[in-house]
């Protein structure tokens, strides 16, 4: 996920040097405030670094053409929400700002962040300052936006009665699993199992799949929430028991469960405040979307259509 993060950030920066502002040409304005060719080209660069090309090969011009629009779309609103934020006074702290870039930092080798920003064509100063500035901008929905927003009781009641199924926690397993490439060591993994040995272990040691470092551990799942073949196996296998191999796309596994919790009733109190948080999450998003809509609407944005379609 905080690569995900992260690559989606890079996504998102922009360039700016204002030694070279006047050999640059300007792709757009924003109530006067330039946005440059060179800046939506550089996110492009970003934007595929890295990627494959598709399976028929290059993307379609259409598909270009929709990610050069987005891409710029996105500059544009950053830009808008910044002069907002400026206009608010929202300050994020250096402190704040190196918490997070070591977050996103988090997971990758040094070597291995240092390609990353070299694929970017990006500097760590770069990124701390695109950092920053997300920092600003989630700021400022928060304490400027996001705090106009209210969940009211009837709101709750009528989501519930419409959807009764969140009355009830459905039912549930908690299962460790492991998965190898080949039939042969599940095999010998199912031996090493029956012959006494701590299934956690043998995962740390065996498994392929990314919750080995935790034993195998899956947590707890309803049924659909995971691949069919983990629903088919786990469900119908006694607690405490470990499973046959058992094939699938991703290799060989085997299977122990730990905890069958039947459906339930849940705390009412439960309920209401996770039907709260979804309703605020989704005004959240609607007041966001909304927010950028009047800042673009108070500002005149104009887009110089003959230098984007030479953008490559």
């Amino acid at each position: 996920m905080k690569r995900f993060v992260l690559v989606a950030l890079l996504a998102a920066s922009a360039c700016k040097n204002e030694n070279t502002e006047e050999r640059r040409e300007v792709l757009a304005t924003v109530s006067g405030s330039p946005i440059y060719v060179d800046e939506l080209e550089r996110e492009l660069k970003r934007f595929h670094g890295g990627s494959d090309d598709d399976e028929a090969g290059l993307p379609s011009q259409t598909s270009d053409d929709a990610q050069k629009r987005a891409i710029l779309d996105m500059l544009i609103d950053r830009r808008l929400l910044m002069r907002a934020a400026e206009a608010e006074n929202v300050i994020v702290g250096t402190d704040e700002v190196e918490r997070a870039y070591e977050n996103l930092r988090q997971g990758w080798r040094d070597d291995e962040f240092d390609q990353m920003l070299t694929k970017k064509d990006m500097t760590p100063a770069e990124l701390k300052a695109e950092v920053r500035e997300l920092l600003v901008i989630r700021k400022y929905f928060h304490d400027h936006v996001y705090s106009r927003v209210a969940v009211t009781d009837a709101e709750i009641e009528g989501y519930l009665s419409k959807h009764p199924a969140l009355n009830v926690a459905p039912e549930q397993v908690r299962a460790r699993q492991i998965i190898v490439k080949t039939e042969e060591d599940g095999k010998r993994v199912l031996q090493e199992l029956r012959a006494g040995k701590a299934f956690e272990e043998i995962a740390m040691r065996e498994s392929i799949s990314p919750e080995a470092k935790n034993g195998g551990d899956l947590g707890f799942f309803a049924r659909g929430e995971m691949p069919k073949v983990i629903d088919e196996a786990c469900f119908n296998l006694p607690v405490n028991q470990v499973s046959a191999v058992i094939p699938s796309e991703y290799g060989f596994h085997v299977f122990k469960v730990l905890e069958h919790r039947l459906a339930s009733p849940r705390p009412i109190e439960v309920v209401r405040d996770d039907v709260e948080a979804r309703l605020r999450k989704d005004k959240e998003r609607e007041s966001q979307a909304a927010k950028v809509a009047e800042l673009r609407s108070k500002s005149q944005i104009v887009v110089r259509e003959e230098q984007l379609s030479r953008v490559i």
